[in-house]
């Protein structure tokens, strides 16, 4: 490769970008930052500095060129649904803000930091286990010093994880085809903030059966993504909800609650950071959705699996641990077939997953041919 393709002019990589931030700036400049475990406001910080890392993907510019030409895409649609958010968009605007959405969720800090807790929870459950097998057999060696408490130090070793996260929700992108979506008109006088984490995911669904966990093929998925301080949008799974009017493209939001709920589920799935148009939100209505993320966030994203003995040996595993906020929206209704469903009767190998996530493979085979 040559030395020209490893080295670039972007050191400076944003994974929330530039354009989005800016919906969210007066000046185009600047943006209200909020930190959240400090609980201190900015109430202007140059977006230039904001969520951005020197060579976050890599230092081959191959990757931040492709990025920049999706986000060029992604801000001629948003620009038209800012425009008029009521008009219907083309399927190959629909298709672009899908794709923005999804790698959106999959290129930033809080994924790779999530990724490493997973890698690092199924390392140190293997060396755990690897080490008890060894004593159990006699074969101590020096192992009297490694107790559990050394073993949960140890870090399992990426050289690039936010290339890594990039790469994982690059394979995934079409986990979430069969969601509906609908733009959300913010028609209140709070604004929608977001963070430096800005795609949010949900399912309440999942979260009424009592589920511990969801993901991008799980049965009442919701994505739900702040595009500007008045407009949002939100992916959803239709054979679960009902969003407004079953005909039109957009939901209007009049009730104050919805914008605080949704504030709520983005403050909750920061990365320590929100973000806010300046001088349209207070000091203390950002410290008390601060305050909510840190009462709801789980103090683990993941999880270790128990044993499962085969015949060739033990296998080890992580689970993920979603978050839930008991999040209630009034334009969202449950359908009758998923509101008759009670947790007692809620059943994994019917209720857990939407059909994409058993065909998925193979549509990705079918696609790549």
């Amino acid at each position: 490769m040559a030395k020209s393709e490893k080295k670039g002019e972007t050191k400076n990589q944003h994974y929330v970008p530039q354009f989005y931030q800016r919906y969210f700036s007066k000046d185009k400049k600047n943006i209200g930052t909020y930190i959240i475990e400090r609980e201190k406001n900015i109430p202007s910080a140059p977006i230039k500095n904001q969520s951005s890392s020197d060579y976050f993907y890599s230092e081959n510019m191959k990757i931040e060129n492709a990025l920049g030409k999706m986000e060029e895409l992604s801000k001629n649609v948003i620009d038209k649904i800012i425009l008029n958010p009521k008009v219907r968009l083309t399927p190959n605007d629909q298709y672009t803000l899908y794709v923005f959405t999804i790698i959106q969720k999959g290129r930033t800090l809080a994924q790779a930091n999530f990724i490493q807790e997973h890698a690092n929870v199924i390392l140190r459950t293997f060396l755990k286990k690897y080490c008890q097998l060894l004593r159990e057999n006699n074969i101590e060696n020096d192992l009297k010093d490694i107790t559990d408490e050394v073993l949960d130090k140890i870090l399992f070793n990426f050289k690039q994880p936010g290339l890594f996260a990039l790469g994982t929700q690059a394979q995934l992108v079409n986990t979430c085809i069969d969601l509906k979506c609908k733009i959300l008109i913010n028609n209140t006088d709070i604004p929608f903030i977001t963070s430096n984490n800005p795609v949010a995911l949900y399912d309440q669904f999942m979260e009424r059966m009592g589920n511990l966990t969801y993901a991008l093929g799980s049965q009442g998925l919701q994505i739900y993504l702040p595009l500007t301080p008045k407009i949002g949008v939100m992916y959803y799974d239709p054979k679960c909800y009902k969003l407004g009017y079953q005909k039109k493209t957009y939901v209007e939001i009049i009730q104050d609650s919805d914008i605080y709920e949704l504030n709520k589920l983005t403050a909750l799935n920061a990365e320590n950071i929100l973000y806010y148009e300046p001088d349209s939100i207070t000091e203390h209505a950002l410290k008390q959705l601060a305050i909510q993320s840190k009462n709801s966030k789980p103090s683990s994203r993941v999880g270790a699996l128990p044993e499962l003995k085969s015949s060739k040996g033990v296998i080890v595993g992580a689970y993920d641990i979603s978050m839930f906020c008991k999040l209630k929206l009034s334009f969202i209704k449950e359908l009758p077939r998923y509101k008759a469903i009670q947790p007692q009767d809620f059943d994994p190998t019917k209720h857990q997953f939407r059909e994409i996530a058993y065909i998925k493979d193979y549509l990705m085979k079918i696609a790549s041919k």
